[in-house]
């Protein structure tokens, strides 16, 4: 597979997560508790770490944590 084409889906879900309500981002129900929350993204936020990402894909990771991290303030804030 090409680079293109790799970066083309990549885009698609850095614009979809960034049109996305953040429940949504992190994958759970709204009205999801706070260790629910925080298991959901402990998860995905695992997967963008530098030692799992290959090299062309570290810009896309950092964006999607940015969004993770993003979301989870928001939901967590939301919950206190």
């Amino acid at each position: 597979m090409k680079w293109n084409e790799l970066k083309s889906g990549y885009v698609g879900i850095l614009d979809k997560l960034r049109n996305s309500a953040p429940h949504e981002v992190l994958g759970v129900p709204r009205d999801a508790s706070r260790d629910e929350i925080k298991k959901a993204y402990r998860e995905k936020i695992s997967s963008t770490h530098p030692d799992r990402s290959s090299e062309f894909m570290k810009a896309t990771d950092e964006e999607v944590a940015k969004l993770l991290n993003m979301a989870y303030k928001k939901l967590m804030k939301e919950r206190s």
